[in-house]
């Protein structure tokens, strides 16, 4: 098996930052849902400038800087396991995110 995978996880390496950006970014979309439901609830009652104020500095600010931040550090977080477990853990990632995409309907 590792015949099979070491060759894969060879190939993976040298993308790691890309893989941990789109892992990021996966999970911050679903999670985003929510995290702007519940800010939607805080900033209802709120004149339209400043709802739309956090709006724009929640999306275009808040969200680009977790993901510029959050993907070097899951970036040397992914380096640390051996090549399959690496392997399975981004697999495994990915595969969860699709199952819950599929649950909430945003598939």
């Amino acid at each position: 098996m590792d015949q099979f995978l070491l060759p894969i996880a060879r190939w993976c390496y040298p993308h790691l930052f890309e893989i941990a950006t789109a892992l990021v970014t996966c999970t911050l979309i679903m999670v985003g849902v929510h995290i702007n439901r519940a800010v939607r609830g805080l900033v209802k009652t709120a004149h339209f400038i400043v709802r739309t104020a956090v709006f724009v500095l929640l999306n275009a600010f808040g969200y680009a800087m977790l993901i510029i931040h959050a993907s070097p550090w899951l970036a040397q977080v992914l380096r640390r396991p051996p090549p399959s477990g690496f392997l399975a853990v981004i697999c495994l990632w990915f595969i969860a995110i699709g199952i819950w995409a599929q649950n909430n309907r945003q598939v």
